[in-house]
Order: structure tokens, then sequence, then C-alpha cells
């Protein structure tokens, strides 16, 4: 409930003002009973709690840590882990239309706020042009007093023409996190509940939750008529795929590993969710690879950084710029990846540029 607090006043979250502060300090005796948690594993925290042999309290905390904080039990920081484990409980939604829905209403309340758009027109380079940037895209430069990048660190530095210490740490810390693995089906209509379903599916509860032995699967709703065609209904299903173990591979061989990910993802639906197997009309797949040709990230990783247990999670609290009025978004800074954590994110930037 205390963190929580913290993303329903996104005011209380670093840099904030007095009044902020004030109550901050009238909240203090209530933060002494994190500090015993800060740095520490999840699994050490229910150990403590006398919970840590239940198995299937771990199996569920095991995949909703995996998908939101990228790290399981046994790594994850107490604190993000705590706060993440409650999400199902705090309002989450099925945004009706799928995530591109949101997507262009961001876009129509951006140009509704005098936003200027320019889609298919990639920025080649950033380049210091007195207290300013010149922005040099495909298709034109425009010269900005600040920059605000939602992009992976690796991106910022290619762009920029050189790295700092902190951008080559946050490099660093997403290379250690993942990638995903996708299958994105049509599946028979009436096969289906009529509503909205997303699913934490399970293979083994003793495997890694990664490599298609942990799946979230997202079943569209019956009344999303534009997302497939009459009588279908469209499933997005993901794995986790460990990055440092990818990018070590050849090409031949990293894609006989991804084809191997997808074939266990099959099984764990055919195992787990047989009403969604056995009535699947078309089939995409996708990976790293494919991420990173459509959305620029590098090598195609996802999800930010993972919050594995450590006092490094609480010392990018304020927002930075990388190089001066050069600002980062997304799920690489703080509180890191999802809608709502990005959204925060984002709002802290946009608040520091307005002060200055």
């Amino acid at each position: 409930d205390m963190l929580w607090e913290l993303f329903d006043d996104p005011a209380l979250i670093p840099p904030f003002g007095a009044s902020e502060l004030m109550r901050h300090i009238a909240r203090s005796p209530r933060y002494l009973a994190l500090l015993p948690l800060l740095g520490q594993p999840l699994g050490e925290t229910l150990e403590r709690w006398g919970v840590g042999h239940i198995e299937p309290l771990r199996t569920y905390l095991n995949a909703i840590c995996q998908i939101t904080v990228q790290a399981g039990v046994d790594e994850a920081e107490s604190p993000f882990a705590l706060a993440a484990i409650d999400y199902y409980f705090r309002g989450t939604g099925h945004i009706h239309g799928g995530v591109g829905r949101l997507a262009t209403e961001l876009v129509t309340a951006f140009e509704r706020e005098g936003g200027d758009l320019f889609m298919a027109d990639g920025v080649k380079s950033l380049e210091r042009d007195g207290e300013g940037w010149l922005v040099n895209s495909r298709r034109r430069t425009v010269r900005a007093n600040t920059v605000v990048a939602n992009l992976l660190p690796q991106a910022v530095a290619r762009l920029v023409g050189r790295s700092t210490t902190r951008l080559d740490t946050l490099a660093d810390d997403v290379a250690s996190g993942w990638g995903a693995a996708m299958l994105y089906l049509s599946v028979q209509d009436d096969a289906l509940p009529s509503t909205a379903r997303h699913l934490e599916l399970v293979a083994r509860n003793d495997r890694p939750f990664i490599e298609g032995n942990h799946l979230f699967v997202s079943v569209g709703d019956r009344d999303e008529a534009d997302r497939a065609p009459a009588g279908e209904r469209t499933v997005t299903i993901s794995t986790h795929v460990p990055m440092p173990h990818l990018t070590r591979l050849s090409a031949t061989d990293a894609a006989a590993y991804i084809d191997g990910v997808h074939e266990t993802m099959r099984a764990t639906l055919q195992q787990r969710a047989p009403e969604i197997a056995n009535h699947v009309v078309l089939e995409m797949t996708a990976s790293p690879r494919t991420f990173e040709r459509f959305t620029q990230r590098p090598a195609g990783y996802v999800g930010g950084i993972p919050r594995r247990a450590g006092l490094h999670n609480y010392q990018n609290f304020l927002p930075r710029p990388l190089f001066d009025s050069l600002y980062l978004v997304g799920d690489t800074i703080f509180p890191g990846q999802s809608t709502l954590a990005t959204a925060i994110g984002g709002l802290k930037v946009a608040g520091q540029i307005a002060s200055r």
C-alpha cells in the first residue's frame, strides 16, 4: 500500500517540492518497515516470513515477478517485487483495441497539444549546436533546445557518436536482461470466452520461467473486430529470452535456438491452454531480431533493466540529462518498464525540463 501511494500520486516521487517533502516526513515511520528489505531478494523475504516453502505461492510470484520486474523470486529486489506483484489488484485493465490503440491515442493527444509528428523519418545523428542540438533525420534537420530520447542507452550513444560512464553503465545493465520470443496467433472465435483474457502459463515449476517454460498470453476481446478476420480472434504470446546467451551465438545457432524456444512455447500452450492451441488458424513468430528490425531497439532488447536485488536500484531516482539538455525516457529510467512506470518516468522528466 505504501509503495502504490507513490504511483497514485507521482508528485511524491523525486524530484519533489517542499510540500511533498513534508508529506514524506509525516510518513517516515511507515518507511522504517521497508529498511530491512532494501537490497534483499524477494526469496529471502519470503523465508523470513515463513512462506518461502509454499510451492504454489512461489510459482505465482515467480510468474508475476518475471513479467513485471524482469527477475525471478530469488533475484528480484524485495520492495520493487512486493509492489509489482500487487498490480493485478490495482486497476490493471485491458486496452480495447490493443496496445496499438493506446499508441494512436497518445499520438492524437500529442498533436492536439500542438506537437508535430514525423513518421517514417528516423533520426540519423544528434549534433551539439551551441546550447542546443541539431537533430538530423532521414528527411530533415531540426534545431532543438532540448532533446528527449525514448531510446535504449546504446542507441543514444550511437546517435551522439560518443558515450559516457553513465551511458555505458546503463547499456551494460540493459545487456544483462532480456529479449522476447513471440507467437502471434489468429484463433477461432467460438473456441474462446467472449471477453479479453490475460494468462500466465507455466509448464514446469522447477525450471526457469523463461524460454517457453513460462508464457504471457493475451487474448483479444470478441468485439475487437478490426484486429482479426471475421470469426477469429487475436492471441499474443511472449516468453523471455536471455540476451547474454543469445548474443554469444552465431547467426545459424541463434536461429536454431529461437526455433527451439518457439517449439517449447507451442508445447506449453498445448499443455496448459489446449482450448487455444487446438483452434489456431494462423501463426506468425517473432524474435529479438524482429524487435530490432521494426522498433530499432539495439539487438532487440525489451523490458528495460531487470530489478535484481541490490542498493543500485535506488541510485537513479532523479531525472538527470545524459548530456546537457538531452534526456532519456522509457523503460531504462526509474521506475522502469510497464505502461504506468514509463508514463510516470516521462512525467518526472517533463517536470524537470519545465522547471528549467
